[in-house]
């Protein structure tokens, strides 16, 4: 009984944290009126509305708010209170400081602030502790723009086990796009032939290594052949044999054609 009440006070505090981390300030107003005086707003359109401000987001939080959704459908007055209590703490702006501040951290990357450098770590370390993946991985890109101290080891770290969550592994592989190819290159190469990765992941390491200077990497369009036995997408063929004709020699070009 006390680990299914533990369970119930989990979920809401859950769903607040979702509310603060997507959804816009009318939504989570309409929300927090939903759970207080069950209005008659129309449930399932109140999810709906939930699920498209998460449509882009993280699957892992995708994953929770599912989790979360029994609560939504919460007759007993006093749970339902229970849960607006929690809910009325959600400051509905926080979505868009946080769209605010992923801007400016963007901006920092973009500008290659590197004095600056010691703000986005803090920035990092807030969105870690307040679990806001998007930030996280916002500040992840600009320190590796940045060339920021340890963010190589950091990355190469991650590269070898990558988490679950798609969204973090997504910023990785966009910031090692600006660290050194020699120190990632290997790392992105397991991850794209790994069958457990989506097409996404694996498109996305292919333009990464587009925008990579690969001239001192010889034994990458090598290794990328192995893609036209291994992989049956056409678009990502495409895009290996646009890195193998920009740094594959004749040698390589040979074996290409006995495929």
């Amino acid at each position: 009984m006390k680990g299914a009440k533990e369970k119930e006070k989990f979920l809401h505090h859950l769903l607040a944290h979702l509310l603060e981390s997507h959804i816009s300030p009318l939504l989570v107003m309409e929300i927090q009126d939903f759970f207080k005086n069950k209005s008659a707003n129309d449930v399932n359109l109140i999810i709906d509305n939930i699920r498209s401000f998460m449509e882009n987001g993280d699957d892992e939080d995708k994953r929770r708010f599912k989790a979360c959704l029994p609560l939504f459908l919460e007759n007993d007055r006093k749970i339902r209170l229970q849960i607006y209590s929690i809910l009325k703490n959600v400051d509905p702006e926080i979505p868009l400081l946080l769209k605010r501040i992923n801007r400016f951290v963007r901006t920092i990357g973009w500008l290659e602030a590197k004095a600056l450098s010691k703000k986005i770590c803090d920035v990092l370390h807030f969105s870690r502790e307040e679990k806001f993946t998007s930030l996280e991985m916002t500040c992840i890109i600009t320190l590796c723009q940045l060339s920021s101290k340890d963010i190589e080891k950091e990355v190469k770290q991650f590269l070898e086990s990558p988490s679950e969550s798609k969204e973090l592994v997504h910023g990785y592989i966009r910031g090692a796009g600006f660290l050194s190819p020699g120190s990632v290159t290997d790392h992105l190469l397991r991850i794209f032939f790994d069958p457990t990765q989506d097409t996404e992941t694996k498109c996305l390491i292919l333009e990464t290594m587009q925008n990579m200077d690969l001239s001192r990497t010889k034994h990458i369009p090598s290794e990328l052949l192995r893609t036209f036995e291994a992989i049956d997408d056409v678009s990502l063929r495409e895009k290996v044999g646009e890195i193998i004709s920009i740094y594959g020699d004749f040698t390589l070009f040979q074996r290409l054609i006995d495929l």
